[in-house]
């Protein structure tokens, strides 16, 4: 049995249900959206727990892959917003 560390399986997440493509203007990639807002622009079948998707968000802030600009408020980081699954330089860091 393989155990992933959990910012591994925190990037997997946002990967996995899309979720920069929630984010649609530069200005909620620039101030955040809280995640609520984030949980309720998922499509029905890519829907999380707002309160998981927090702590990751949270964890992957730590690793400076995205930003807590007030209480469960976040927002992707330059990096982020480059190192997307489907781009050529989609790379994982841990």
């Amino acid at each position: 049995m393989s155990v992933k560390p959990l910012d591994q399986t925190a990037y997997m997440l946002t990967a996995d249900i899309d979720l920069l493509d929630v984010f649609r203007t530069e200005d909620e990639k620039t101030d955040g959206l809280h995640v609520h807002d984030i949980v309720a622009r998922l499509p029905e079948e890519k829907k999380v727990d707002p309160q998981k998707l927090g702590r990751s968000l949270r964890l992957l802030s730590i690793k400076h892959w995205w930003v807590e600009k007030s209480a469960d408020v976040f927002a992707p980081l330059r990096w982020a917003r480059l190192n997307m699954p489907r781009t050529q330089s989609h790379v994982w860091r841990g």
